[in-house]
């Protein structure tokens, strides 16, 4: 696929001990040079329940179980890892702010963070409003860390209209699934993502530069950057 393709130019500058975050079936394919651990909130088995449609054998194995939303990496200490790892993660959690601090905090000065997220122009999610740079302030001020299930309804008025008319109860337990999987709670085009990376980076007081940065008018799919801490 054109994405990962453009994607081992930013893990090639990856070396040392690192640390992956949602990897699930699709983990990075790193130089020899890294030495990953692996973390997610499921289990495989709880994986392999939620998301049927995932070949099970390619799910990766985590070594640490770890709710970003609840519980940030608060179990490292700072400054641990060379690298990092956050790959179609940030548009599922609660407050990208105070995990982005949280990635940052882990990552020794000189360190690699590699961040990625779908463009929606690319997605299902087209339809979709962008999710502003405000109410993920506001979410990080009221250090929000859970989110309800009436957050996920615009997916049905965008996505799955055929939902739309339906009885609530119907509709309801279709929120309970969008909230189980942890679907997309955040839209961005690759342009917005950068505009909001930028504007995270200042507003937490984090010294960050990009050292490898991709698009999705490059890759057809994603913002892809590699950011070194300074």
């Amino acid at each position: 696929m054109r994405f990962l393709d453009k994607r081992s130019e930013g893990y090639s500058l990856l070396s040392g001990k690192g640390l992956e975050i949602g990897a699930f079936e699709h983990p990075a394919e790193l130089p020899e040079s890294c030495d990953v651990s692996y973390c997610d909130r499921y289990s495989m088995v709880e994986a392999q329940k939620l998301f049927p449609e995932v070949d099970c054998s390619k799910l990766v194995q985590p070594d640490y179980f770890i709710d970003v939303d609840q519980d940030g990496l608060q179990r490292f200490p700072d400054g641990v890892f060379d690298f990092l790892i956050f790959n179609h993660v940030i548009e599922h959690v609660v407050n990208p702010l105070r995990v982005l601090e949280e990635l940052f905090r882990v990552l020794r000065k000189g360190g690699m963070c590699v961040i990625a997220a779908p463009d929606k122009n690319y997605t299902f999610d087209c339809e979709r409003p962008l999710t502003s740079l405000a109410s993920l302030v506001k979410a990080y001020n009221e250090d929000v860390v859970e989110v309800s299930e009436e957050a996920y309804r615009d997916i049905v008025t965008y996505i799955h209209k055929e939902l739309i008319g339906q009885e609530e109860e119907v509709i309801r337990e279709h929120l309970r699934n969008y909230h189980a999987r942890r679907e997309h709670l955040h839209v961005w085009t690759s342009q917005s993502f950068r505009v909001f990376l930028d504007s995270a980076f200042v507003y937490l007081g984090i010294r960050a530069r990009v050292v490898y940065e991709v698009t999705a008018s490059m890759n057809e799919f994603e913002y892809f950057g590699v950011w070194a801490k300074q």
